[in-house]
């Protein structure tokens, strides 16, 4: 535990950093969640012993978050079952049913 006053604490308005397209701007936003608060982005850091290295890891932390909000996710393209997926899954269904009619009492002998 870190006992000395070496804690650091970052604010950065998110409108103001460059180089951002408005999607990865809104992406940003959403991925900042708790830590921001009207355009204010806030991190904080007291893991290290050294106010510095606190310092850095907070800009690290930043860096990473607007790397990912950069990263534009891939969009989702429906996909259905071919012929023979579905006709396979109906036969087994089929089979199945089959097996549990075969069970039980067949009258008899």
């Amino acid at each position: 535990m870190n006992k000395t006053a070496t804690k650091a604490l970052l604010r950065v308005d998110t409108n103001l950093i460059y180089g951002l397209n408005p999607f990865a701007r809104q992406r940003l936003d959403a991925l900042m969640g708790h830590r921001s608060s009207k355009g204010m982005a806030s991190f904080s850091s007291h893991q290290h012993r050294s106010q510095a290295a606190n310092r850095e890891e907070c800009l690290d932390h930043l860096r990473a978050i607007v790397k990912q909000a950069e990263i534009q996710p891939r969009v989702r393209r429906k996909t259905k079952p071919s012929r023979s997926s579905k006709e396979r899954r109906l036969d087994s269904k089929h089979r199945e049913g089959q097996k549990k009619q075969n069970r039980g009492w067949q009258g008899g002998d």
